[in-house]
């Protein structure tokens, strides 16, 4: 036999038999098959008369395990031997397989089994199964009795299921009769995970039958799905199937919900009560039921009788009930009283805090699919409190009233607020066609009126004595999947200032109007100082193009800081252009007048050296987000001083700014020190020329810096050029002196022969090494003979840097000093030569000690 089957769901199999056969038996010499799944081969014998039975050794080989799942590749290969007996009682099936052996996924598989039906019972044993390093081991039989047990061992679920991860380990028992059935099973977990779901711990413990009392206990730590997580979830059941108890216990950060309830199923039916219900969290304090209420569940129908939570104190309570009847008809209710608006989860400010309570009342019935109902919300004694300037300042609200009514599943709904003393109100009213139809039209209109600006003080604690009139209306139309607003709301008479900034800005206005669906429009101006700015802006939003924004912002003068040390004013000409992934700002912006001191610098603004070098930076992937462009043209002067660490100079020039987060910031353009004096070692220097030229990276640019001492017979000088990174500086003078004199005379305004003292060679030789002054080392040397000493060095580099001067006295004495030029801290040592071979050391600074050295010399 040659011939190619096709059977429903499988692929085109060829078949190919030989063998022998009379009336009463065939004997295979060889069957086999293959298709796209795998490959069969077998031989063997079937008998028909007397009694029918057949006997096979099989081979299944080349099997594609992504039978089972699609993500599951390899290959596999059993092979064995089945004997099929057909009499007059129940027939006898026996499958013995002998080797199972393959890989899945790149990892061994290996594996055996004997299964027997006979009697009605179907008999497994000695069936074993690995996958990797993965063990489940399966014995027992099922039959009029029960008795079945699986073993498993899972340490590496990914090497079974690929896109899985974590541990399991466990047993699981069935026993009793198929009547009675009895279920036992001791099951952990750990670091489990699959696509979106993870689980930390996982346990589950039960002993389950209907002919007894039962029960099973679950536990779940570390639960993840999707955006929901859970701290923990616990469950538990105790009794019988037609009376028992259920505890649940659920917790998230410092929340925690907890259930119990007691009944029984019977036709196709729960019923029982739910005996506590609670729910605690640092928030809202500790909210519970006071007394048990009646629930049935069905596939049919839900009944829930009215069930209260009661808040602890003074927290009032929330009640709710309802009922499920039929497809399409429910109903239900609502009421909340007297709940304070303090123990609903922050939705304001840290720094404010809230006081008042919350009432609502919901109730209605759906019949048919068609819902009628009422709604009602009001809020009692509600006001907003925060500290500003350590003044408490608060709004009050005297009115706030919501209200809807649904009829046949139109919606007619109102909200009115009104704050104390007149500072303000709004009212909001919205219908709604059908609530259940998303393609619904709805109608609204509503209005908003701020007669006193300084309530914002309570919400912006940066913003003093705001001042204006906010008035405001907008409707809408359109669907509920698409509504439509046009409307405008106006700041007028606007007034405020900046507590980090120390401005007042003054004749505040601002528009902002909707005057078609999807565009809205930006206008405003203000003034401070003597100048003002305003700014005009259009947003666009459509589903084929997305969002687009561009805001132009003009000033002249504007003052943007005003404190003792800082006073800035700025003429920007600035252009905004932002869609749903970027953010384009260019223009100009020029910093006419501005008196700046610096006195101290922030840590920010020190930077690592280049040889840093920053431990598990590497690998970090930047996250994506939204590009930012900037290209800007920034011009100082010509009114512009800076002051700081003995500098005091006027400051102009222009750079162009570009940069931002798909590349670092270069500048182009060069700033010029105008006037400058510079005051360094006691000395005051006159900068006679100073350029900063940037051609690349902000913080390096091209120095070309000229100070300068004007005495009566001679002009000293130092130059520094190159960049931060390079540094070079040199000393000159007119007429032309050693580089020690020119220095002597630049910082003591005498030769350096005059400079007898220790104190004025400390002095010259600190800014020798300070000022990095080319061929330092030369310098030094000339000062240590103009000052007589032995020995007048620099140890250290630029972050240990001492200064160290020292004479001998006679042959026995030495004494010197040391003084570290970035600490500043000074050491005395004394070092007098008792004999030959014994020398007392005194060393007198940060700490004193005294030591007496004893030297020998080998041979």
């Amino acid at each position: 036999l040659d011939t190619r089957v096709q059977l429903d769901d499988l692929p085109e199999t060829t078949l190919e038999l030989t063998g022998e056969a009379d009336l009463e038996s065939i004997q295979v010499g060889q069957l086999a098959a293959h298709n796209d799944l795998g490959r069969l081969s077998a031989t063997g014998n079937a008998r028909w008369l007397p009694g029918q039975e057949f006997d096979l050794a099989y081979t299944l080989s080349e099997i594609d395990p992504s039978i089972l799942h699609d993500a599951v590749t390899g290959t596999l290969r059993l092979e064995g031997k089945t004997n099929v007996r057909l009499g007059e009682q129940s027939p006898v099936v026996d499958l013995e397989i002998d080797r199972l052996d393959g890989n899945v996924n790149g990892y061994a598989v290996l594996g055996n089994a004997s299964v027997r039906y006979a009697s009605d019972t179907l008999s497994i044993a000695e069936s074993r199964f690995r996958i990797g390093s993965n063990r489940v081991d399966i014995a027992g039989s099922l039959g009029k009795t029960l008795s079945l047990g699986a073993d498993m061992d899972i340490p590496a679920l990914a090497e079974i299921i690929p896109e899985a991860s974590g541990a399991i380990q466990g047993n699981v028992m069935i026993s009793g009769s198929r009547a009675s059935p009895n279920a036992k099973a001791d099951i952990t977990g750990s670091s489990l995970e699959y696509q979106a779901y993870s689980l930390g711990k996982l346990s589950v413990a039960a002993d389950i039958s209907p002919a007894k009392s039962s029960y099973a206990e679950l536990q779940f730590d570390e639960v993840s799905a999707g955006q929901m997580s859970l701290d923990s979830l616990y469950v538990s059941a105790n009794g019988r199937l037609d009376n028992h108890t259920i505890k649940t216990a659920l917790s998230h950060a410092d929340s925690r919900i907890g259930l119990e309830a007691s009944g029984g199923y019977a036709d196709s039916q729960w019923a029982g009560l739910i005996d506590l219900l609670e729910f605690n969290s640092n928030t809202t304090g500790l909210w519970s039921t006071d007394q048990s209420s009646q629930l049935t569940a069905s596939a049919e129908e839900i009944l829930l009788s009215t069930t209260c939570l009661r808040g602890t104190g003074d927290r009032g309570h929330a009640c709710v009930g309802g009922s499920r009847v039929s497809a399409g008809s429910a109903s239900f209710e609502l009421s909340i009283s007297d709940l304070p608006l303090s123990a609903i989860p922050a939705i304001w400010p840290a720094n404010i805090s809230v006081s008042g309570y919350l009432n609502a009342d919901v109730n209605g019935d759906i019949v048919d699919q068609r819902l009628t109902g009422e709604f009602g919300v009001s809020f009692r004694d509600p006001v907003l409190n925060a500290v500003v300037d350590d003044e408490p300042v608060s709004v009050t609200v005297t009115q706030a009233i919501g209200q809807a009514t649904i009829n046949d599943n139109r919606v007619e709904s109102t909200f009115r607020l009104e704050l104390a003393e007149g500072a303000g109100n709004g009212n909001v009213e919205v219908s709604i066609q059908d609530v259940a139809d998303i393609q619904s039209a709805i109608a609204g209109a509503g209005e908003i009126t701020i007669n006193d600006a300084s309530l914002f003080a309570v919400f912006i604690p940066g913003v003093t004595n705001p001042q204006g009139t906010i008035k405001g209306a907008v409707t809408a139309t359109g669907s509920l999947s698409a509504p439509e607003f046009v409307g405008e709301i106006i700041l007028t008479d606007g007034a405020f200032g900046v507590r980090q900034s120390g401005i007042q800005v003054s004749d505040f206005e601002v528009r902002l109007a909707q005057e078609a669906a999807g565009q809205l429009r930006l206008t405003g101006r203000a003034r401070s100082g003597d100048g003002q700015v305003s700014i005009e802006g259009l947003s666009r939003i459509s589903a084929e193009s997305g969002m687009r924004a561009e805001l132009a912002i003009s000033g002249e003068n504007f003052e943007l800081a005003r404190l003792p040390d800082w006073r800035v004013n700025a003429s920007p000409e600035i252009n905004v252009v932002l869609d749903e992934r970027s953010t384009l700002i260019t223009g100009e912006l020029a910093i006419p007048t501005a008196d700046v001191t610096v006195k101290e610098i922030p840590e920010s603004a020190e930077s690592p050296s280049r040889d840093t070098i920053v431990h598990g930076a590497e690998g970090e992937e930047a996250r994506p987000g939204r590009r930012i462009e900037i290209d800007i043209r920034t011009t100082v002067g010509p009114d512009v001083q800076l002051a700081g660490y003995g500098l005091r100079t006027g400051l102009e020039g222009s750079v162009r700014l570009q940069g931002g987060t798909h590349a670092p910031y270069v500048g182009n353009g060069k700033l010029t020190l105008r006037d400058g004096q510079y005051k360094a070692y006691g000395q005051d220097l006159e900068i006679e020329r100073g350029e900063l030229i940037f051609n690349g990276p902000l913080e390096n640019p091209q120095l070309d810096i000229r100070a300068v001492r004007r005495l009566t017979d001679v002009v000293a000088g130092i130059r520094v050029t190159g960049t931060p990174l390079q540094l070079r500086s040199e000393v000159y003078s007119e007429p032309a002196l050693s580089d020690s004199e020119a220095l002597s005379y630049l910082l003591t305004g005498r030769p350096l022969a005059n400079a007898t003292s220790a104190g004025e060679g400390d002095t010259l030789n600190n800014a020798a090494f300070a000022l990095g002054l080319s061929g330092a080392g030369p310098i030094t040397s000339q000062i240590r003979t103009g000052l007589g000493l032995e020995t007048l060095t620099v140890e250290g580099g630029s972050e240990d840097g001492r200064i160290i001067a020292g004479k001998r006295f006679g042959d026995r004495l030495l004494v010197e000093y040391g003084y570290g030029i970035i600490d500043k801290l000074g050491t005395l040592l004394l070092r007098y030569q008792l004999s030959e071979r014994l020398i007392l050391e005194s060393r007198t600074g940060t700490v004193s000690n005294l030591d007496i050295v004893y030297s020998v010399k080998k041979k």
